[in-house]
């Protein structure tokens, strides 16, 4: 899952507060060894998971948190579908910090833990909607896309 955007106004920077979350919520993407122990067959290769935990809406959501209130905006922009140059995708990581941490009001129940989302939410199964931040009367739908890969898990 990434997360996608819509063209917004700078006023909705300018929105509630979020920062609680990154620290509300346990770390995510850390998995043990997947060897096998000695003497046990290896399973069949499977596509590795995705090292940043992008596998699940909850994981998107939570690590782009952890990644932006640490103030690592390169990371957070791994989080992001886009094709903009790493500073100017940095920048936008920052910018929906700002946003999400101000305008958006979701706890971890309101994040989906399963791969594919939300599936009774009337969106298209490639797409889940987190939630909409809101300043006044301007709003920006915050909304991950699924996107596959050949040859990597989904993310």
């Amino acid at each position: 899952m990434r997360i996608i955007g819509h063209r917004c106004s700078i006023a909705v920077l300018l929105c509630c507060t979020l920062a609680f979350v990154a620290f509300s919520f346990p770390a995510v993407g850390a998995k043990g060894p997947a060897s096998a122990p000695a003497g046990k067959p290896a399973e069949p290769q499977t596509l590795s998971e995705d090292p940043l935990g992008r596998s699940t809406p909850y994981g998107t959501v939570i690590g782009f948190l952890l990644a932006a209130n640490k103030a690592d905006y390169e990371l957070a922009s791994n989080y992001l579908e886009g094709k903009q140059p790493a500073k100017r995708k940095a920048e936008l990581a920052r910018n929906l910090q700002v946003v999400l941490n101000r305008g958006l009001k979701i706890g971890p129940d309101d994040l989906s833990r399963a791969p594919e989302g939300r599936l009774d939410d009337g969106l298209g199964a490639n797409v889940e909607k987190v939630g909409t931040a809101t300043f006044g009367s301007e709003s920006l739908d915050v909304v991950l896309r699924l996107t596959k890969t050949p040859g990597t898990a989904p993310i």
